[in-house]
């Protein structure tokens, strides 16, 4: 998945209420696009990131998963399900602010959300970020429990 900054942080009253930001996600997830993306990169009106306008975001760094703090994020169930098992798989979770700029110190930055599962995001603002390790194939596959399909049971 490549992502790009959405220029427009989420800054509205109404962002701790799901449905009064449909528009918004919406545009957002049109202008990523438009501009060469898959997901638009959501900001809290103080530059932190927030989530993408359909997932939330993790991002890996020396075996501790980073959740972005952010006031109006919807805890996910899918993501929720990945902090799970990375933690009995011995990785610390941390929920704390974070800027785009990290994401680039990341091991791996991953995308959640129940309709797609776990993907690793490549990209940021025509970026590369770390590889793909196969961390996300192989939280796919315990998660849903199916064997991995490039080979080793999970």
């Amino acid at each position: 998945m490549d992502l790009r900054v959405y220029p427009e942080p989420r800054q509205s009253p109404w962002a701790a209420h799901k449905t009064f930001n449909y528009l918004y996600y919406l545009r957002a997830g049109k202008w990523a696009r438009q501009n060469g993306a898959h997901e638009a990169l959501i900001l809290n009106p103080d530059g932190s990131v927030s989530e993408t306008n359909t997932a939330n975001l993790l991002a890996i760094r020396n075996r501790t998963v980073l959740r972005p703090l952010s006031p109006h994020a919807l805890p996910g169930v899918m993501e929720q399900c990945v902090c799970r098992e990375l933690k009995a798989q011995g990785y610390r979770i941390e929920h704390k602010p974070m800027f785009p700029i990290d994401l680039y110190s990341a091991d791996q930055v991953l995308l959640t959300n129940a309709l797609m599962g776990v993907v690793p995001v490549t990209r940021l603002d025509d970026a590369p970020l770390a590889e793909p390790t196969g961390l996300s194939r192989n939280l796919n596959a315990a998660i849903f429990g199916i064997p991995d399909v490039l080979g080793s049971s999970v």
